[in-house]
């Protein structure tokens, strides 16, 4: 990826409360709409996803072999940075990705419900 998103994550952090409940909400619904876009290869039932959501970061899964991992992942990067953001101004949150796992977790439950469906 070109981009510095941790650039782009600082500029997200000052958006008015209004601008970052809807950035947040339209976060969360890319998710829960299983397209796969912000995921490696935009597999969200990846090995990699699937290791976190039962090991979490424990897992060495930062590397070649799989893909993504938290350092990685700037929709995870992203994800965190608003909720930590919205919690620091007491703002409710969609569904609290606070790590890893949580966020591995919701990606797996996704990509399994997206499959039966089909």
């Amino acid at each position: 990826m070109d981009i510095n998103y941790r650039a782009e994550i600082d500029k997200v952090l000052n958006y008015p409360d209004e601008k970052l409940v809807k950035l947040e909400k339209d976060l969360m619904d890319s998710i829960y709409s299983g397209s796969g876009k912000g995921f490696w290869n935009c597999d969200m039932g990846h090995p990699s996803y699937v290791i976190g959501a039962k090991h979490g970061a424990e897992e060495k899964i930062d590397d070649p072999v799989w893909g993504d991992g938290p350092e990685k992942s700037s929709l995870y990067q992203l994800i965190k940075a608003v909720h930590s953001e919205m919690t620091q101004r007491n703002i409710a949150v969609t569904l609290p990705i606070r790590n890893w796992k949580d966020f591995c977790s919701l990606a797996i439950e996704t990509y399994n419900k997206m499959k039966r469906e089909r």
